[in-house]
């Protein structure tokens, strides 16, 4: 993410990227960013990538075992339509044209087994 637009943009808009390589130095990073601004939303994109064939695919539990960690509850997102308008490739080939559609599920309190977490948000994410 470093070099491409949307790090630069990030970076630029106060975004914390984290290497889910290094959890514990992303830990210590999201850990500083709490205690600096502790109002502040978090949002992770769970399968830490793009879909390569447009389906929802596994959450990773690094996301969850945040939650768990502060106590914070996860509010599940669908993302409909990015697939089609931004396809997963070298480039960020954008197609105009397409809609995408953004829906929020009710949140889910954190849960002791990141790992059941993790499949109890993406079933949530798969019903909405």
């Amino acid at each position: 993410m470093m070099f491409t637009p949307i790090g630069w943009m990030g970076r630029w808009g106060g975004q914390i990227f984290v290497d889910y390589k290094k959890p514990g130095a992303s830990m210590d990073v999201i850990r500083a960013a709490v205690k600096e601004a502790p109002d502040f939303n978090f949002i992770f994109f769970g399968e830490g990538t793009r879909s390569t064939d447009g389906k929802v695919q596994k959450l990773r539990p690094g996301a969850m075992k945040i939650a768990n960690s502060f106590g914070y509850s996860v509010i599940p997102v669908r993302i409909d339509g990015a697939y089609e308008a931004l396809p997963k490739g070298p480039f960020l080939g954008f197609k105009r044209g397409k809609k995408i559609v953004v829906t929020f599920g009710a949140p889910l309190p954190p849960r002791d087994d990141v790992e059941q977490f993790a499949e109890e948000v993406r079933a949530a994410i798969l019903a909405l």
